[in-house]
This record gives structure tokens, sequence and C-alpha cells, in this order.
């Protein structure tokens, strides 16, 4: 619907309509939707970049601890070219997700022993292949409120 008045112009009864191109509020309109739904797309691909990454962590802990035993030594060559795979994929997603400029902070209440026993493997195949030893002793502790993927 147009606004419009009567008006007398030059002793004249004129209808006066005043007409508005909205085309460029639209086009900002779609664009700002559009946006958003790249932001919401980024924010997804950012949580599943996560999800993947923590599974691969644990996969690559274990291969470089068996990789370590005696008893696997001849299967050492392909299980460090699965380590390199995983962390060509992971550097993969770590570019990938260095380019989200908008980290959702998810926090959470957990219990900080889980997620050191889930990452126990990793650290001790680092330290094996360094030849040291190191031993698990976790305390009771309370859960803490944190983002669990920002700590690991």
């Amino acid at each position: 619907m147009l606004p419009a008045a009567i008006i007398i112009w030059n002793n004249a009864k004129c209808i006066l309509v005043i007409v508005n191109d909205i085309t460029e509020l639209r086009h900002y309109q779609h664009e700002m939707a559009r946006l958003d739904r790249l932001n919401l797309v980024g924010q997804m691909a950012a949580e599943i970049g996560h999800e993947i990454r923590n599974p691969m962590t644990i996969v690559r802990g274990f291969l470089q601890l068996l990789g370590g035993k005696e008893r696997y030594a001849l299967d050492k060559e392909y299980m460090d070219l699965l380590i390199e795979e995983l962390d060509r994929v992971n550097s993969i997603i770590a570019e990938f997700l260095s380019l989200a400029k908008d980290k959702t902070v998810k926090l959470e209440s957990q219990c900080l022993n889980k997620i050191i026993r889930t990452f126990f493997p990793l650290l001790q195949a680092d330290a094996l292949k360094q030849e040291k030893n190191i031993e698990m002793e976790l305390g009771d502790i309370p859960p803490i409120v944190i983002d669990k993927n920002e700590i690991i």
C-alpha cells in the first residue's frame, strides 16, 4: 500500500504518491540472513572439528604406545605412517578451526580426573618415546565448570 495524498499544484488537483526504493534494504536484509546462516554453519563445523579431533588424539596416543612395544616392531613403519596421517588430518582441522572467529564457549560441569584419564595414554606414549615412565595418581576433586574442548 502506497501513501498518497491529494494536493493542489499549479491550480490543478494532483495525487502525490511517495515511493521509496527498498531494493538496497532488501539486498541488505538478504545479505544479513546469508551471513547468519554462514555463521551457524561455521559454528557447527567448529563443533564437528573438535569432536573429530578428540578420538583422533586417543588413537594417535595408542599408536605411539603400541609402536614403542617390541612385539609390534614389525608393524612400527605402518604405525608411524598412521600417526603421520593423523597429524596431517589434525593440522587440516586446526587450520580450518583457526578460520572460525566466533568460538562458542560451552561451559559444563566436568570431572577433571576423567579428562586426565582420557589423555593419559597420549602422555604415556610421549614419555615412553623419551624412555621415561609416568604414573597417574588422581585424588578426589569436585567437578569444575569448564569448556572441555578448550582444555584439550
